[in-house]
């Protein structure tokens, strides 16, 4: 489940006369919390429900949004067996979202030859210009009609409105580095940033590192830094004890309260066929991210690049001037504003033939 795409989409769909119903699992309210306790403005409903293995459960979904007289569905993920399972017992047009083009293939791939034919599929979205790259790549061997299938680019940038983010003067007052989503050590190259903070004491008396997420590798990572008596300079954000992953309210105080963004990106797959949600996150929050350029390069995104190591990189951050990092913020706030448009216009690219389909039969 990806919920924090979500809001970007409602955006998009709004912008075009849409209100959107938003069904999330309960599962991430009762995880993470409702992302949409801290976005004003959209024109949204949001159910959450209980998604069980039993069949009468998502039955029970399936005709309610079968019988709700909605234009089309969006799927927020739409890449499993599971997903294009559930989507074949709807009468209505089906719009999904990949994340991962090659599980996407290989899913269409164990389904049967009538696929168009179990599934109204209208049209794909991705969330970057290099993932739309890679699913067009796949699609190429698989059935001919997915070349008529529109796929549509949906930056997932908003997290809160930017009067929300970016009101008033922010000084970096103290260089206070986030590291956003799951801590993943083959995601995230967590371990060269210990023996960077480790081995130079310029870097651990001036940057804090503020860690804002749970996952596999979190209590490995607590107690190497705790080993190597650096905690001074991280601050773990706490994670719930139901599901060990940080709650939506903590990890949107931590990004407020953050100077830069830092991705640690290490998966070769963020910069070929996915995205990291770190980049997202930077934008949607104003915080500049501290990125490789050649990485910058294959996002477009404003950030903070640096050609050399990560080491020089972090370096360049400690006398990063107030000037300096009030320009970044411009360019991140240009960059969001500028994606609020590409992505209505996108949408509305991608949806153009179900929406004509459908005011058409409204004045039948």
């Amino acid at each position: 489940m990806h919920e924090e795409i979500t809001p970007s989409f409602v955006l998009a769909l709004n912008e075009l006369g849409f209100h959107v119903d938003v069904y999330l699992p309960k599962k991430s309210l009762i995880n993470k919390g409702d992302v949409y306790e801290f976005i004003s403005g959209l024109n949204v409903s949001v159910y959450y429900w209980k998604p069980e293995k039993r069949a009468k459960t998502w039955n029970a979904l399936r005709q309610s949004i079968a019988g709700s007289g909605y234009s089309f569905c969006v799927f927020s993920t739409f890449q499993f067996p599971g997903c294009i399972a559930f989507a074949k017992h709807l009468n209505i047009p089906i719009f999904g979202v990949v994340h991962n083009p090659n599980a996407f293939v290989d899913s269409v791939g164990k389904e049967s030859a009538n696929y168009f034919d179990q599934i109204n599929l209208k049209g794909l979205f991705v969330l970057a210009g290099h993932v739309k790259d890679a699913l067009l790549g796949g699609l190429s061997g698989l059935d001919a009609r997915f070349a008529a299938v529109p796929i549509g680019v949906v930056k997932p940038y908003f997290w809160r409105q930017p009067h929300q983010v970016y009101a008033g003067d922010q000084k970096v007052s103290r260089n206070s580095l986030v590291i956003p989503g799951g801590v993943n050590y083959r995601n995230r190259d967590l371990l060269k940033l210990l023996d960077i903070v480790e081995g130079n004491s310029l870097i651990s008396e001036n940057l804090h590192f503020v860690v804002a997420g749970g996952g596999v590798d979190r209590p490995d990572f607590e107690k190497r830094v705790a080993d190597r008596k650096l905690l001074g300079c991280f601050e773990f954000l706490p994670v719930s004890e139901m599901s060990g992953l940080v709650l939506y309210s903590d990890y949107y105080r931590a990004l407020d309260g953050s100077s830069f963004c830092l991705p640690l990106s290490l998966n070769k797959e963020y910069s070929t066929s996915k995205i990291t949600s770190a980049l997202p996150t930077s934008i949607g929050f104003g915080l500049p991210a501290l990125i490789p350029i050649d990485q910058a390069k294959i996002y477009q995104v404003p950030a903070i690049s640096y050609e050399g190591t990560l080491e020089q990189g972090l370096l360049s951050l400690i006398d990063f001037s107030s000037s300096e990092f009030k320009q970044v913020r411009f360019n991140l706030l240009s960059c969001l504003l500028a994606s609020f448009c590409a992505n209505a216009t996108s949408v509305a690219e991608t949806i153009s033939e179900c929406v004509v389909s459908d005011l058409f039969a409204r004045h039948d």
